[in-house]
């Protein structure tokens, strides 16, 4: 079966093998990436290189040298 983000069956798939807060989701689209697997309960990292969602409450980082010190 294939599922295409952001249905949450897309996430899901891999809860199999883990629980939903032991996954963590890296992405640089709030409504495709991040909101669907923090409802789930998962850990999600925004990548909001150009600012475009300073309105939103989650976890961000704005460059990527910046993930070796947020993991």
């Amino acid at each position: 079966e294939k599922f295409v983000k952001p249905a949450k069956e897309s996430f899901e798939y891999f809860f199999k093998d883990c629980k939903a807060e032991e996954c963590l989701m890296i992405g640089d689209r709030y409504k495709t990436d991040i909101e669907v697997p923090l409802k789930l309960g998962m850990n999600a990292l925004l990548y909001d290189r150009l600012k475009k969602y300073d309105n939103i409450e989650c976890n961000k980082f704005f460059d990527w040298k910046e993930i070796k010190d947020i993991l």
